[in-house]
Protein backbone atom coordinates (compact mmCIF):
# COMPACT_ATOMS: atom_id res chain seq x y z
CA UNK A 1 0.00 0.00 0.00
CA UNK A 2 2.70 2.39 0.19
CA UNK A 3 2.68 3.17 -3.84
CA UNK A 4 -1.24 3.77 -3.76
CA UNK A 5 -2.57 7.14 -4.01
CA UNK A 6 -5.28 7.90 -0.68
CA UNK A 7 -8.71 7.14 -2.06
CA UNK A 8 -10.14 10.75 -1.96
CA UNK A 9 -7.28 11.47 -4.85
CA UNK A 10 -8.91 8.63 -6.96
CA UNK A 11 -12.70 9.66 -6.75
CA UNK A 12 -14.01 10.81 -9.87
CA UNK A 13 -13.73 14.36 -10.63
CA UNK A 14 -17.39 16.24 -9.55
CA UNK A 15 -20.28 16.61 -11.65
CA UNK A 16 -21.81 20.00 -12.77
CA UNK A 17 -24.01 19.56 -9.63
CA UNK A 18 -21.83 19.26 -7.40
CA UNK A 19 -19.36 22.17 -8.17
CA UNK A 20 -19.03 25.18 -5.85
CA UNK A 21 -16.24 27.41 -7.41
CA UNK A 22 -17.11 30.59 -8.65
CA UNK A 23 -14.80 30.46 -11.48
CA UNK A 24 -16.65 26.84 -12.15
CA UNK A 25 -20.00 27.98 -12.40
CA UNK A 26 -20.96 28.74 -16.16
CA UNK A 27 -21.02 32.56 -17.42
CA UNK A 28 -24.38 34.13 -17.36
CA UNK A 29 -26.61 34.11 -20.31
CA UNK A 30 -26.83 37.78 -21.95
CA UNK A 31 -30.66 38.33 -20.74
CA UNK A 32 -31.22 41.35 -23.71
CA UNK A 33 -33.76 41.42 -26.36
CA UNK A 34 -31.17 41.73 -28.49
CA UNK A 35 -27.38 41.21 -28.90
CA UNK A 36 -26.89 44.64 -30.58
CA UNK A 37 -28.03 46.66 -27.27
CA UNK A 38 -25.66 48.45 -25.34
CA UNK A 39 -26.26 48.93 -21.32
CA UNK A 40 -27.54 52.10 -20.21
CA UNK A 41 -24.99 52.40 -17.80
CA UNK A 42 -22.09 52.21 -20.70
CA UNK A 43 -24.21 54.61 -22.81
CA UNK A 44 -24.50 56.99 -20.19
CA UNK A 45 -20.53 57.05 -19.70
CA UNK A 46 -19.52 57.40 -22.99
CA UNK A 47 -22.37 59.98 -23.67
CA UNK A 48 -20.93 61.80 -20.51
CA UNK A 49 -16.94 61.63 -21.95
CA UNK A 50 -18.35 63.11 -25.05
CA UNK A 51 -20.10 66.44 -23.71
CA UNK A 52 -16.73 66.71 -21.73
CA UNK A 53 -14.68 66.30 -24.71
CA UNK A 54 -17.05 68.75 -26.63
CA UNK A 55 -16.94 71.39 -23.92
CA UNK A 56 -13.37 71.33 -24.31
CA UNK A 57 -11.85 75.39 -25.63
CA UNK A 58 -15.64 76.26 -25.98
CA UNK A 59 -17.01 79.72 -24.36
CA UNK A 60 -20.26 79.79 -25.77
CA UNK A 61 -23.01 77.57 -25.04
CA UNK A 62 -24.48 77.84 -28.86
CA UNK A 63 -20.60 77.06 -29.81
CA UNK A 64 -20.65 73.70 -27.32
CA UNK A 65 -24.39 72.82 -28.60
CA UNK A 66 -23.46 72.72 -32.11
CA UNK A 67 -20.13 70.67 -31.18
CA UNK A 68 -22.78 68.11 -30.11
CA UNK A 69 -25.13 68.56 -33.14
CA UNK A 70 -21.85 68.19 -35.17
CA UNK A 71 -21.16 64.57 -33.45
CA UNK A 72 -24.78 63.82 -33.72
CA UNK A 73 -24.76 64.65 -37.33
CA UNK A 74 -21.90 61.88 -38.08
CA UNK A 75 -23.61 59.47 -36.22
CA UNK A 76 -26.89 59.96 -37.59
CA UNK A 77 -25.32 59.45 -41.21
CA UNK A 78 -23.51 56.33 -40.06
CA UNK A 79 -26.42 54.62 -38.79
CA UNK A 80 -28.68 55.65 -41.72
CA UNK A 81 -26.16 54.19 -44.25
CA UNK A 82 -25.83 50.94 -42.13
CA UNK A 83 -29.37 50.60 -41.58
CA UNK A 84 -29.69 50.45 -45.67
CA UNK A 85 -27.40 48.37 -45.86
CA UNK A 86 -28.96 45.88 -43.44
CA UNK A 87 -32.81 45.80 -45.20
CA UNK A 88 -33.50 43.23 -47.18
CA UNK A 89 -34.93 45.33 -50.13
CA UNK A 90 -32.72 48.25 -49.53
CA UNK A 91 -34.83 50.41 -50.99
CA UNK A 92 -34.74 53.74 -49.69
CA UNK A 93 -37.85 56.38 -49.24
CA UNK A 94 -37.02 59.46 -50.30
CA UNK A 95 -40.39 61.11 -49.08
CA UNK A 96 -40.44 62.65 -46.07
CA UNK A 97 -43.20 61.45 -44.44
CA UNK A 98 -42.06 57.53 -44.45
CA UNK A 99 -38.43 58.93 -44.02
CA UNK A 100 -39.61 60.39 -40.74
CA UNK A 101 -41.32 57.10 -39.39
CA UNK A 102 -38.33 55.62 -40.00
CA UNK A 103 -36.44 57.70 -37.75
CA UNK A 104 -39.32 58.19 -35.12
CA UNK A 105 -39.96 54.31 -34.67
CA UNK A 106 -36.80 52.30 -35.78
CA UNK A 107 -34.08 54.46 -35.94
CA UNK A 108 -35.01 56.15 -32.64
CA UNK A 109 -35.87 53.09 -30.77
CA UNK A 110 -32.33 51.09 -32.06
CA UNK A 111 -30.76 54.55 -31.00
CA UNK A 112 -32.21 55.36 -27.62
CA UNK A 113 -33.98 52.73 -26.43
CA UNK A 114 -37.83 53.83 -27.38
CA UNK A 115 -39.45 55.31 -30.20
CA UNK A 116 -39.61 59.06 -30.31
CA UNK A 117 -43.55 60.57 -31.05
CA UNK A 118 -43.93 62.32 -34.51
CA UNK A 119 -46.07 65.18 -34.59
CA UNK A 120 -47.54 67.28 -37.04
CA UNK A 121 -47.27 71.30 -36.78
CA UNK A 122 -47.98 72.26 -40.10
CA UNK A 123 -48.66 71.03 -43.64
CA UNK A 124 -44.81 70.66 -44.10
CA UNK A 125 -43.48 70.80 -40.49
CA UNK A 126 -42.88 67.82 -38.14
CA UNK A 127 -41.54 68.00 -34.98
CA UNK A 128 -40.37 64.55 -32.64
CA UNK A 129 -41.38 64.21 -29.16
CA UNK A 130 -40.03 62.47 -26.37
CA UNK A 131 -40.79 62.94 -22.85
CA UNK A 132 -37.71 61.93 -21.37
CA UNK A 133 -34.50 61.56 -23.59
CA UNK A 134 -31.94 59.19 -22.15
CA UNK A 135 -29.29 61.89 -23.32
CA UNK A 136 -30.34 64.20 -20.66
CA UNK A 137 -31.40 61.79 -18.22
CA UNK A 138 -27.85 61.28 -16.66
CA UNK A 139 -25.95 64.22 -17.68
CA UNK A 140 -25.28 66.76 -14.58
CA UNK A 141 -24.12 69.89 -15.21
CA UNK A 142 -22.64 72.84 -13.08
CA UNK A 143 -25.24 75.53 -12.06
CA UNK A 144 -23.89 78.13 -14.04
CA UNK A 145 -23.97 75.93 -17.28
CA UNK A 146 -27.61 74.88 -16.50
CA UNK A 147 -28.44 78.36 -16.33
CA UNK A 148 -26.72 78.92 -19.71
CA UNK A 149 -29.15 76.76 -20.80
CA UNK A 150 -27.35 73.62 -22.54
CA UNK A 151 -29.58 70.79 -23.93
CA UNK A 152 -27.85 68.03 -24.33
CA UNK A 153 -30.65 66.75 -26.98
CA UNK A 154 -28.98 68.79 -29.40
CA UNK A 155 -27.10 65.60 -30.21
CA UNK A 156 -30.12 64.03 -30.79
CA UNK A 157 -30.92 66.81 -33.02
CA UNK A 158 -28.54 66.26 -35.00
CA UNK A 159 -28.36 62.60 -35.52
CA UNK A 160 -32.08 62.95 -36.81
CA UNK A 161 -29.90 65.96 -39.43
CA UNK A 162 -27.63 63.55 -40.51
Amino acid sequence: QVGRPPAEMTAAPPTTTERRGLLDKPLPVHTSKSKNEVSLSAFSYVFAELVRYTQQRVNRVDVWEQRLADVGYDVGVRYFELSAFREKNAKRDVKLLPLLAFVANTMWRSLFGKPAELQRLDEDEYMLVEDENVVNKFISLPRDIARSGLNCSSFAAGVVEG
